[in-house]
């Protein structure tokens, strides 16, 4: 069956998220994100990084099990 693009990273979101502990995903998916909204703009890649990283809240971070 073919997938739409929206399916296929979907599903890429759902196999990470089983592979890597919830604080690196978020991370990760937050790198991504960042890649996407900025193209190859690495200056501000950093700049909006290192705002994420200085703003985020440690307890949104943890997973309750």
């Amino acid at each position: 069956m073919i997938k739409t693009q929206s399916q296929r990273e979907q599903a890429g979101a759902q196999a990470l998220r089983k592979q890597i502990p919830q604080p690196e995903f978020m991370t990760a998916m937050r790198i991504n994100c960042t890649l996407i909204a900025t193209g190859d703009d690495f200056a501000k890649l950093l700049l909006t990084l290192a705002e994420a990283e200085r703003t985020a809240e440690p307890a949104a971070l943890k997973v309750s099990r």
